[in-house]
């Protein structure tokens, strides 16, 4: 269980960041 936790969670941050960065990079495209 816990060697689940330690996988998942980084992978939960990672997409995130990834979401977050995708939606600056669309609201950049709209704005220019």
């Amino acid at each position: 269980m816990e060697l689940i936790m330690k996988t998942i969670f980084p992978l939960m941050i990672l997409s995130s960041l990834m979401i977050t960065f995708t939606k600056c990079l669309e609201i950049k495209q709209v704005s220019v």
